[in-house]
């Protein structure tokens, strides 16, 4: 059987439509492979990202650790302070107090002596320690 020109025709046609097909398949598949690719590449550089912050995150912990030994120290020391800054205070009130009796006892007035403007300025020192502490105090909780 002998085919005609026609049919021929025909049969090219349908050959160049499956071969266009197939290109088009494989020009997806390509692509597809290309998205993959592309995708794994961007992977790769997000995993060298995150070792770069991790290692700067490393570097950062060493570099901190004398920092935190300082804020270590600092927070036993303001901790402590109130005690020490009661005990001045207790030693201040008693000594003025037996000075005053002292004085009273000589018939001068306790305000007519040069310390007792000292004595009063010192309670200003103490509520300015005070104050000193609890912003000390503030700072180094906000530190964790």
């Amino acid at each position: 059987m002998k085919a005609t020109p026609k049919q021929i025709l025909s049969a090219l046609n349908e050959l160049i439509k499956e071969s266009k097909t197939e290109l088009k398949s494989e020009k997806i598949e390509l692509g597809m492979v290309d998205d993959l690719e592309k995708a794994i590449e961007k992977l790769s550089n997000l995993r060298d990202s995150a070792y770069g912050l991790n290692k700067d995150v490393l570097s950062l912990k060493e570099d901190m650790k004398p920092l935190f030994k300082i804020k270590k120290e600092l927070t036993a020391v303001a901790k402590g302070n109130p005690s020490f800054v009661k005990k001045a205070e207790e030693n201040i009130k008693k000594s003025f107090n037996e000075l005053s009796k002292s004085v009273s006892e000589l018939g001068i007035s306790v305000n007519k002596i040069p310390v007792y403007k000292k004595y009063q300025s010192s309670k200003k020192l103490l509520k300015e320690i005070e104050g000193f502490n609890k912003d000390s105090n503030s700072i180094l909780s906000k530190l964790d």
